[in-house]
Parts: C-alpha cells; sequence; structure tokens
C-alpha cells in the first residue's frame, strides 16, 4: 500500500461550543491523507500542520493520544 487517508467532519452548527477560530463554519472538515509516509494535514480545504490540528482536537477534549484516534 503507498496511500491512506481519512476524513471526519463535525457538525459545527452550534456555534456556542464552536472552537472561536471555526466559528464561520457549519461544519469543519478535517483529512489526513498519507502518501509514502508523508502526512499531508487539510482542514476544510486548507494545509495546516499535524500540531496545529492537535491543539484544535485537544481544544475539544478529544484524546489524540488513543491509538484508536485515526486523524493524527
Amino acid at each position: 500500500m503507498t496511500r491512506a487517508a481519512v476524513t471526519i467532519i463535525f457538525d459545527n452548527s452550534n456555534k456556542k461550543t464552536s472552537p472561536e477560530t471555526l466559528k464561520l463554519f457549519d461544519k469543519v472538515v478535517i483529512s489526513r491523507t498519507v502518501t509514502e509516509g508523508k502526512s499531508k494535514y487539510v482542514l476544510n480545504g486548507r494545509a495546516e500542520t499535524a500540531d496545529k490540528l492537535k491543539s484544535l482536537f485537544m481544544g475539544m477534549n478529544l484524546n489524540v493520544n488513543n491509538p484508536h484516534f485515526l486523524v493524527m
């Protein structure tokens, strides 16, 4: 296998619980693609770093250190 991808879509319609930087979006789409051992992360169509997405997930109280958390 030379390529793998995962996408997660969050309903972001409740702006009271939305991260401040994402309040403009009704849904949040986060993708990770791994090709030949290199990862590419995308947040709502824009390339992002792994650290930025990890911080975002942790701010939403998601356990990114769980071995079953496929995005990271």
